[in-house]
């Protein structure tokens, strides 16, 4: 079974198309559960919202974090590893989920 860790950048497939996302869900949860909290990254950065953070993954892509989208997957649909979040990211992550759930 793959190591899976907070931050790490994996492609799912959703509705015919490969779409990167971030894992939003705690290290214990990833590595005991069966599901998983996603976040798309989308490549449009036109307009960034306070919900949202761009994120950059060199030479891999460069696109905005969508927390207003969030879902929960079957770790069996994380298909393939694109890289990880950077520490200082993984603690932008917990600060704005934090204000995007209110705790």
């Amino acid at each position: 079974m793959m190591m899976i860790n907070k931050g790490d950048i994996f492609s799912i497939l959703s509705h015919g198309i490969l779409i990167p996302c971030v894992v939003c869900t705690s290290n214990e949860i990833n590595q005991n559960g069966s599901r998983v909290f996603v976040a798309p990254i989308s490549t449009d950065i036109t307009t960034i919202y306070s919900f949202e953070y761009v994120v950059t993954i060199v030479n891999i892509l460069r696109g905005k974090i969508m927390f207003d989208h969030i879902k929960s997957i079957d770790k069996m649909r994380l298909l393939e590893k694109l890289g990880s979040v950077s520490p200082k990211d993984i603690a932008q992550i917990n600060m704005i989920m934090k204000f995007f759930f209110s705790v």
